[in-house]
């Protein structure tokens, strides 16, 4: 049986903390020269260059999966993985309707652009998505189940944003089927 290698947690230059060499077909060459079968895009709060990206992968052995970090109430970041595009588009209504309503500084924050498949600009992100939404913890796991998706609280052993340094403890009742660790 061969083993899958996937990284389930790429940001792209939509996320402010990514550098603006990540963009759809160099995400996409650096997941295969690291030998990589999956990856999974997730942003910040953003979804517009998952699309870019599978498209970028089209034709090359490299499965995109649909997805988003989410930067919950608590301050905890989850992935949010989905198996299409249109559970994901479902998803962002709710991201939408839960981000506050400001305008990001890119000075201070970074830019975010959504880019097509060849990486070539089409347009800045204008709200702040470096931030957090109204959805919290438990609510977001539910949403997201409850669209077919998966959530994973990420990087939960970090202190900023991790689940345990940020909460102390693993909430129970949660629809959970995995944790992201950081190295």
């Amino acid at each position: 049986m061969r083993s899958l290698r996937a990284d389930l947690h790429v940001h792209t230059v939509l996320s402010p903390c990514a550098g603006v060499e990540m963009i759809p077909p160099l995400i996409v060459r650096q997941a295969l020269a690291a030998g990589l079968d999956w990856i999974a895009i997730t942003d910040h709060n953003a979804s517009a260059n998952v699309s870019a990206v599978q498209q970028a992968a089209r034709g090359s052995p490299l499965a995109v999966l649909p997805g988003m970090e989410v930067h919950t109430v608590e301050e905890v970041h989850v992935l949010c993985l989905f198996d299409t595009l249109s559970q994901l588009e479902a998803w962002q209504a709710h991201v939408d309707a839960a981000l506050p309503h400001l305008e990001n500084n890119a000075a201070f924050f970074g830019e975010q652009f959504v880019v097509d498949q060849t990486g070539d600009f089409i347009r800045r992100d204008q709200r702040l998505l470096l931030t957090a939404t109204n959805l919290s913890l438990g609510d977001t796991c539910e949403l997201v189940t409850a669209i077919g998706g998966l959530a994973i609280p990420a990087h939960v052993n970090r202190k900023v944003f991790g689940l345990y340094g940020t909460l102390g403890f693993l909430p129970p009742g949660l629809p959970l089927e995995a944790l992201e660790i950081s190295r």
